[in-house]
């Protein structure tokens, strides 16, 4: 949720969205992620896979806490790049886009002859 801006003591405003801070400085707008702050949150876990977890921190010498943020990372960055592949191959199934990529590999495919004949040509004379 958007906060109203609030003044600084150097005179900048800054907007709050979540865990973003957007500053405005002599009409040039930066980003800046803002200090991640640790969120408590209870969450109730199958007996046998709490098991598990506990099994996995001993294992990497860790602790529970440690190895459920590190999953639940890992889980986010999987589910991202899925969505980032099946993206893709959304896009690479756009007729206007396999049109374009043709377009593209053809001209690299002249540029790329060139070279191979000049490379051939001296080889051979």
């Amino acid at each position: 949720m958007l906060e109203k801006p609030s003044q600084t003591r150097r005179g900048y405003e800054g907007v709050f969205h979540d865990s973003v801070i957007i500053c405005v400085t002599r009409g040039v707008i930066m980003r800046a992620q803002a200090q991640s702050k640790t969120v408590r949150r209870s969450i109730a876990l199958p007996g046998p896979l709490e098991n598990e977890v506990r099994r996995v921190a001993r294992e990497d010498r860790s602790n529970v806490n440690r190895t459920v943020v590190t999953a639940l990372e890992e889980f986010i960055k999987r589910r991202r790049s899925r969505q980032f592949q099946r993206l893709m191959d959304e896009m690479g199934s756009d007729p206007e886009i396999q049109k374009a990529s043709k377009s593209i590999s053809r001209a690299f495919t002249a540029a790329e002859m060139d070279g191979l004949e000049f490379h051939v040509e001296k080889s051979t004379g």
